[in-house]
């Protein structure tokens, strides 16, 4: 009965042993996880700041060449809003 008792406690140390052990493996896991999920969101906030600066940075060329089939008319435009300004004092360059 003493030798059951002894082998039934040995099985249980075992059995409590490797839950332990799978329990530290699963919480290491878990940290490793949590740290991918952590650069994984951090990646995706830098990507979507990327293609924000990039979008803004395609509005700014398409409007640019958007100016260019006009080029000559444009750029008379903006001589004549250059004097007006000039005229009216609106440059302090000149002042």
């Amino acid at each position: 009965m003493q030798q059951r008792r002894e082998d039934e406690v040995a099985s249980l140390q075992e059995q409590l042993a490797a839950l332990t052990s799978q329990l530290e493996t699963l919480d290491l896991n878990m940290k490793k996880y949590t740290a991918s999920m952590q650069q994984m969101a951090e990646l995706q906030t830098r990507k979507e700041q990327a293609i924000k600066e990039d979008k803004e940075a395609y509005k700014i060329k398409k409007q640019t060449f958007d100016l260019l089939p006009n080029a000559e008319e444009n750029i008379a435009k903006l001589q004549v809003r250059g004097r007006l300004q000039d005229t009216v004092g609106g440059n302090p360059s000149t002042g």
